[in-house]
């Protein structure tokens, strides 16, 4: 899914934030906040590999592939609003930074 030597994303991340964005809206404590960790790592320090820099997406095609997570992440944020509002989740801070790097864009130190 990632270099993390190189900072860079490989194209099975697209699919790999969809589970961890289903961990996150449905499995509390440790799941959640070990995905809600790992997106939060990529976002804007991590960058497509540049040998592979897009996911074929079975329904739109080809997407860049930070492109393809923030397009996750989107699609799941009314349920993570959600999750922010109910002040039994103990993750909320992570979460509501989640939705804040969404409304920022993916930009890296590089752009």
């Amino acid at each position: 899914m990632s270099n993390d030597h190189a900072g860079t994303l490989w194209p099975a991340a697209v699919p790999a934030a969809a589970v961890f964005l289903r961990v996150i809206k449905e499995r509390p404590g440790e799941p959640r906040d070990y995905a809600l960790a790992a997106l939060l790592d990529w976002w804007g320090c991590f960058k497509p590999e540049a040998e592979h820099p897009t996911y074929l997406d079975p329904v739109t095609g080809p997407v860049e592939v930070t492109e393809g997570i923030m397009r996750q992440v989107r699609e799941a944020a009314p349920a993570l609003r959600r999750l922010v509002d109910d002040s039994a989740t103990a993750s909320r801070k992570g979460i509501a930074e989640l939705l804040r790097c969404l409304d920022s864009g993916w930009t890296t130190e590089d752009d």
